[in-house]
């Protein structure tokens, strides 16, 4: 038998333990832009297969941080999007059920990270990518960046690289398992390429949703960068300002703990 005592040291023991949580914050971020934050309104958009960034911990931290930082905060599922990308997995299919698939996924996302979103207490909206893809604008964008893909070498590049960038993280890794080839698969991506441009014109400015900042983890994509450039910051130039993400893992620093045997054990930790 443990003294009650011996029971509280134990907690505290584990309590104490050098535990690590993930935390984010923004990189190459200017003061000016850091002092309009809290006056601000974030998008995040959410890409399907994006990698760690959109799940889990990282995400956790994500919203953590923009919970800290902005006035409001707007969630962008990118799931209809994806069903390009599918397409390279699943090239038998139907494109009315790749779109099923992207938009189960989507759904999936939503219910798996709901803790995670949940914790904003900062007014926020979760919408998806439909919403601007059936949007009235989004056809004669999407027409402009075809245009722009085929006349414009500088424009194609950035797209270029951008699915070439893709599919070497996803493609080439698994070419056993493919049953397109590498330039079928190009394509695909290109075609969720100029969709996403296009996306991009019509949340960047047509929505008069007027997002301040859009935050994306890592490195923002060659292809949407560019359009920013290109479309928004000519017209809407204080709107979706890019930031990049970056995480790192930091111990936790717990209080001291209550010595009170009959009082359930509480922690709080600094960000």
């Amino acid at each position: 038998m443990h003294s009650d005592a011996n029971k509280v040291s134990e907690i505290q023991m584990i309590a104490n333990s050098p535990e690590k949580i993930v935390t984010a914050s923004f990189t190459r971020c200017s003061t000016n832009d850091r002092n309009l934050f809290h006056t601000s309104k974030c998008l995040v958009p959410i890409s399907m297969g994006g990698g760690t960034g959109h799940q889990g911990n990282k995400f956790a931290a994500t919203m953590r941080l923009v919970d800290s930082c902005f006035e409001s905060c707007s969630l962008l599922v990118v799931d209809s999007v994806h069903r390009h990308t599918l397409k390279i997995k699943h090239p038998d299919e139907t494109d009315a059920i790749l779109l099923k698939r992207a938009l189960d996924e989507g759904t999936e996302w939503r219910n798996k990270n709901e803790p995670a979103y949940m914790q904003l207490t900062i007014p926020y909206t979760i919408t998806h990518w439909d919403k601007y893809r059936l949007h009235k604008n989004f056809s004669k964008h999407h027409k402009t960046v075809s245009e722009l893909y085929n006349n414009e070498i500088s424009f194609r590049k950035a797209l270029d690289d951008s699915a070439n960038e893709y599919l070497k993280r996803s493609f080439l890794a698994n070419t056993a398992s493919q049953s397109l080839s590498y330039e079928e698969a190009f394509q695909c991506c290109i075609n969720y390429l100029k969709e996403e441009c296009a996306g991009v014109c019509v949340f960047g400015g047509d929505s008069f949703e007027e997002y301040n900042f859009m935050i994306y983890p890592g490195k923002l994509g060659s292809a949407v960068l560019t359009t920013y450039e290109h479309f928004v910051v000519p017209n809407y130039p204080n709107l979706i300002k890019p930031l990049s993400l970056m995480f790192d893992k930091k111990l936790k620093k717990p209080t001291k703990l209550s010595t009170n045997k009959n009082e359930t054990p509480k922690e709080h930790f600094i960000k």
